[in-house]
């Protein structure tokens, strides 16, 4: 993919809420193409995983959670997914 920005970001975190729709799951992209360990939240799991798939086969770090990014449970088990697959503790 062509972006207008070319930036190390290798090692960093990224949870992009909405991953798997179609503005989102490109951005997840370029972020994974920047170095960045992407955490892909979407209600439809499915939808999560297919861009996880993508990205591993370009060479990228992403994992596919499903989560509702409105409610606060949700996003306390997020934390502890992403803190057990990437170890990063913001």
């Amino acid at each position: 993919m062509d972006h207008p920005f070319n930036v190390d970001l290798k090692n960093k975190v990224a949870v992009v809420t909405g991953g798997g729709g179609t503005l989102c799951s490109r951005f997840s992209e370029a972020l994974a193409e920047c170095g960045v360990k992407v955490a892909i939240l979407d209600l439809y799991e499915e939808s999560a995983r297919d861009v996880e798939v993508k990205i591993s086969k370009n060479g990228g770090t992403a994992l596919a959670i499903k989560a509702n990014a409105l409610e606060s449970e949700s996003l306390q088990k997020v934390e502890e997914i992403i803190l057990e697959n990437f170890g990063y503790r913001y």
